[in-house]
Formats: C-alpha cells, structure tokens, sequence
C-alpha cells in the first residue's frame, strides 16, 4: 500500500473533479471507500491516510498539527490540477480547513470546502479538553473524554482489541485536536458548507455556523439525519449532499482571492 498521506480509493486518473476526505480521529480511508460507488465515474476519491493506521501502522501517528498539515498538503498539491472539493469530518474538518488554506488561494481551479461536526476553530474548546494533561491522562481517561463527548464510533467502544491497537492513533490525533488552530479569518474566498448532525450531543448549528468566518465567498449551514457520524449512518448523503457541491464546483470557475 502506498506510503502517501493521501490514497486513491477510486483509480480514476481521468476524473474531472477530485473529492478529497478527511476522517474523524481514528479513522482512515476505508470510511470512504463506499463512496466511490455513490458518486459518478468522473469523480476521483481520496482519503487522508494518516501514519498509524490501515497500511501505514509502521509509522508513527503524528500528534504535531503544523507538522501533519503539512504532509497532507504536499501529498494534495498535485490532485489540484483539476476542480476539487475537501470533505472533513470532525477532526478532518479541521485537517481539511487547515490544508485549505494552504492550497486554495493559489489554486488555478475551482475549490469547495465542507466541514462536517467540528465547532468553528475561533470558538472555545469542548469543555473540558482544554484542561486535558496528554502527558499523564490514562487511556481510560482519554477513552471517557471521548464518550463524553459522543465522538467515539460505538464500533470502537464495543471492542478492547481495537481499542489497544488503535490507543497510540486514538491519543496523537486528540493532542491535534486540542492544538490551537491556525487558520485565519476570511483566509478563503471559495464555498464552503458547513453540516452538522441533527441529533448530534457534541456540536450543533451554532458552532458549525461560526465557520463562515473562513471564507469571503458563499457559505451554506445544513442540518443532516444522524448523529455525531452521520457519514456513517445517513445513506444519502452523497447523493444527497455531496454530490450537489461536486456539481456546482465542476461548473464554476474559480472565484478570484
């Protein structure tokens, strides 16, 4: 399997437009492999495939935000040769936030960004986290952070094995979630859509809506079916949601910074 920090789900090299995602902590590509059958034949899929996890657990996660934001955008750079639009959920909305900026404002092609249940990076932190010692909290204690938050997939929960093997990604990628944001006001001018879980007990309308600050063009907030990790449960949603932005960034030109 490669060793790039993003990996092609598709293998569609003549695609016209790129869909890139961005798992929630834990995660990794396989979230999105389903996607490729719910999208049409010109649209390329990728995933950010992070260090420690399916294919790269020889590799240490990495828990510094500067440092993983730049991997990805050296790994996403060339998939801008074509439209494209980031997908991030939870902790990836802020990975894909944070690589947008980097990419977007000299890109010569049409550019969305969505970010789905992640509470804008210019509000506080979840209550709680931003007292967090991950030098000293025990596993246990990190694993009930999580709970509390309702951000921990039941899949995970429900099983100790995974739990021991996955605990080194578990705990680098809460330390990138607690780390102070970069990314600035007004930085992107593209469209992004914020989305957010109608039954979702960690991040509603409110938080998601803050986002609009990331850019001066468009900006949509839509409540979806589902809880925290709708993507997992909505079964439409790419027919649904995300397909309607791959079709209006495919037939835009890109908006000037």
């Amino acid at each position: 399997m490669s060793d790039r920090a993003v990996l092609d789900l598709a293998k569609r090299p003549a695609a016209a437009c790129n869909l890139v995602c961005f798992p929630f902590a834990g995660g990794g590509p396989g979230m999105f492999r389903s996607w490729v059958a719910d999208v049409p034949p010109w649209v390329g899929v990728w995933s950010a495939h992070l260090a420690g996890r399916e294919g790269r657990f020889d590799r240490p996660p990495r828990n510094d935000l500067k440092e993983q934001v730049m991997e990805l955008v050296d790994a996403v750079q060339p998939l801008l040769d074509r439209p494209i639009v980031f997908y991030g959920h939870s902790l990836g909305a802020t990975l894909a936030a944070h690589v947008a900026q980097e990419l977007f404002p000299c890109a010569d092609v049409a550019c969305s960004l969505i970010v789905g249940a992640r509470r804008s990076p210019w509000l506080p932190p979840y209550e709680g986290w931003d007292v967090i010692d991950f030098s000293t909290v025990s596993d246990r204690e990190l694993i009930q952070a999580y709970v509390d938050l309702g951000a921990t997939p039941p899949e995970v929960l429900g099983n100790q094995e995974l739990l021991d093997i996955l605990m080194p990604v578990i705990r680098a990628d809460a330390e990138l979630a607690q780390a102070a944001s970069f990314i600035r006001e007004g930085v992107l001018s593209v469209p992004v859509h914020a989305w957010y879980g109608r039954d979702d007990t960690c991040v509603g309308a409110e938080p998601l809506g803050a986002w609009r600050r990331i850019t001066t063009g468009p900006f949509t907030l839509a409540e979806i079916t589902g809880d925290h990790f709708f993507l997992n449960t909505h079964r439409t949603l790419v027919q649904d949601h995300v397909l309607p932005v791959l079709l209006s960034t495919i037939r835009r030109r890109r908006i000037p910074s």
